[in-house]
């Protein structure tokens, strides 16, 4: 069995916590929060062709899992899924106890 993480997992994990962030009340930690979401979308905005990103907008943050199984999510998922490992943004974890020097 492999022990890397592959990118769909690191991508289900992150989209999952950006989905509780986006629609939950902000209960501590409210500043560190925001800065994950604006992380999140400078990544993705960076990463992702606009029809990639509308993928992402209208398939998974929205909630609309039916269509993940489509190659195009799929894609979507595995090369973000990447990008936010690289960025730092997973573990989850470790991005909210990494020291911030503004």
């Amino acid at each position: 069995m492999c022990t890397v993480i592959c990118p769909e997992t690191i991508f289900a994990s992150v989209i999952s916590h950006v989905r509780e962030l986006s629609f939950a009340p902000a209960l501590g930690q409210s500043r560190r929060r925001e800065e994950f979401l604006a992380d999140f979308h400078v990544v993705a905005r960076r990463t992702l062709a606009p029809a990639e990103l509308a993928i992402l907008r209208c398939h998974f943050i929205t909630g609309s899992e039916v269509h993940s199984r489509k190659p195009a999510a799929r894609r979507v998922a595995r090369h973000l899924g990447k990008a936010l490992a690289a960025a730092g943004l997973f573990p989850l974890r470790r991005y909210y106890t990494q020291r911030v020097c503004h």
